[in-house]
């Protein structure tokens, strides 16, 4: 009887395993759907009353009065083209009209809407191609709508929209293309609307070049679900621009990558310091292990004699404040230093280096941490992160 049961349960994980794997198959094979000026509509996207083995349900389009629809926090969006080569979708705010100069968008919609901003993204769309947390890499950028009490004559990036807008039939009205940086913000002016665009070369001192920059659309990606399925094991995922494919590394590959900048930076000494110690021939009582923190012995002053390490000034090495507690014996190819606070965040270590940075900010009252307005952009500040190592070459903390 209990045969029969094993034999039943093995049979029904076969039928599941076959069932979602015609599925995944379906989902890619598809034929494509079209809807006014997109005709290639294929996975992760799929078209309302498409068959529900089609494309990602999450991803769903619509149809509406022959335009392409695609919904976005809650908002619709006219879609403009689809590019399945370096997955990005152009989509335009419907209110928009060419010809109209007066024409604006219904809502703001900026960098600070995407949740890839601050965090590894879980959001159906990112602001940016690359899975890093930097400005560099977004597509679009903001143009900023303005109502001052008082003429701006003197700040270049105002440009006067004219009859085209008026703001109440109160003040003066103003477009900023770009970012507008906190020392860009004139007294007696507010911001009233914030919008994207992916039309970059246009002339930033001409209201109409910036309508029309605005009714061209801005790029937002999929490029996380498209890792997501190229890269399934968790391992690295980048976008490679230039051959416009994705790219899958092990982990441990792109640790090594990071220890291998690091080293290139550090002064000749400390390298011929870690290389003795990891490939010199053997001592008695001393094996070939890798690099260990002598902060965790038990009598750090007499974990390592001084005939061990001549390029050391002092045999004393200190052990680390107790809130660093990632002082750990690791070999160099096992670390990953973060390129991003979203890579930080998925190591505990990292976690506690940010944390013990932040409490030193605020308890040596050097910042006053308040949340960023949505039209502006911030001024590059970033985290760096580090490890802290002893003259020996041990690692003494993680530092962010």
């Amino acid at each position: 009887m209990r045969r029969e049961r094993t034999l039943l349960v093995v049979l029904l994980l076969i039928l599941l395993h076959h069932i979602s794997a015609t599925k995944d198959h379906q989902e890619h094979r598809c034929p494509p759907s079209s809807c006014g000026n997109i005709p290639n509509i294929t996975y992760p996207f799929r078209l309302q009353g498409d068959p529900e083995n089609c494309g990602d349900e999450r991803y769903e389009l619509g149809c509406e009065n022959n335009v392409t629809v695609l919904y976005l926090y809650s908002a619709k969006y006219h879609v403009q083209a689809i590019n399945y080569d370096n997955y990005t979708v152009r989509v335009v705010d419907p209110a928009l009209q060419h010809h109209n100069c007066s024409s604006l968008p219904i809502r703001s919609l900026s960098r600070s809407n995407f949740s890839d901003t601050y965090t590894d993204s879980a959001d159906l769309y990112q602001a940016s191609l690359y899975l890093y947390l930097n400005w560099e890499s977004l597509n679009f950028e903001h143009i900023v709508f303005l109502n001052c009490n008082h003429s701006v004559r003197e700040n270049e990036k105002y440009v006067e929209s004219g009859e085209c807008v008026k703001w109440d039939s109160k003040g003066y009205a103003y477009a900023v293309g770009g970012d507008l940086k906190a020392e860009d913000l004139e007294v007696g002016c507010d911001v009233k609307l914030v919008a994207p665009t992916s039309f970059k070369t246009f002339n930033k001192h001409s209201y109409a070049a910036i309508h029309r920059a605005l009714a061209y659309g801005f790029e937002i990606f999929w490029v996380n679900l498209a890792c997501q399925n190229h890269c399934p094991n968790k391992e690295f995922c980048d976008f490679d621009s230039s051959s416009q494919k994705l790219l899958c590394y092990p982990l441990y590959e792109e640790s090594l990558l990071q220890w291998l900048k690091i080293l290139a930076g550090l002064p000749l000494e400390w390298l011929a310091e870690l290389t003795r110690l990891q490939w010199s021939p053997a001592l008695p009582g001393q094996s070939h292990g890798p690099l260990q923190d002598a902060s965790l012995d038990a009598d750090p002053v007499q974990a390592l004699e001084p005939e061990l390490a001549p390029l050391r000034c002092s045999s004393r090495i200190g052990k680390p404040p107790e809130r660093y507690i990632c002082s750990m014996i690791e070999t160099l190819s096992s670390i990953l230093i973060p390129s991003s606070y979203k890579q930080a965040l998925q190591n505990e270590c990292w976690k506690k280096a940010i944390e013990s940075e932040l409490l030193a900010l605020e308890e040596n009252q050097t910042w006053d941490i308040v949340p960023c307005p949505p039209y502006v952009k911030p001024l590059g500040s970033k985290f760096v992160f580090s490890i802290k190592l002893h003259s020996d070459g041990s690692i003494n903390r993680y530092k962010a």
